[in-house]
């Protein structure tokens, strides 16, 4: 949560972060590419964290991006799903059982399945962060040296 902490305060300060996952589906290793972005001062989108994760395993992207981000409330980015979604690949992923609220909105050549998701601060981000605040900015006593 501390490794978070700013990207907690930036979510708030923005009304969230965007997240960009690319899925390497057909591989065992669970290999994934994560871009996290804000805007800057003149509301263009910056990268503040880029990396590419591998030892997911078979496990659900859904359940993945939950555990990596448990600060946070996700959710597709609709507005940029609505522009970009392919179509016939979401009502072939809807007919599944169990549609997940976090799904990707295309897949590249059957092998990359692409996400655009909005992350918002929770409430263990809030109760996180206000222990935080209290733990820098208020006095404790050390009590083994008061006795």
């Amino acid at each position: 949560m501390l490794i978070a902490k700013e990207w907690m305060l930036d979510a708030i300060k923005q009304d969230g972060l965007i997240l960009e996952v690319q899925e390497w589906v057909n591989k065992c290793s669970g290999k994934g590419d994560f871009i996290l972005k804000k805007d800057d001062e003149e509301g263009k989108e910056v990268a503040i964290f880029e990396k590419t994760i591998f030892g997911f395993g078979t496990r659900s992207y859904e359940l993945v991006i939950k555990d990596l981000f448990p600060w946070a409330d996700i959710c597709v980015d609709e507005s940029f799903y609505e522009l970009n979604q392919d179509e016939e690949f979401i009502e072939m992923r809807k007919e599944q059982d169990n549609f997940p609220h976090i799904y990707p909105y295309r897949n590249g050549a059957g092998e990359v399945d692409f996400y655009r998701l909005k992350l918002t601060v929770n409430r263990v981000g809030k109760a996180f962060l206000e222990i935080n605040d209290f733990l820098e900015n208020n006095k404790f006593y050390i009590i083994d040296k008061i006795f």
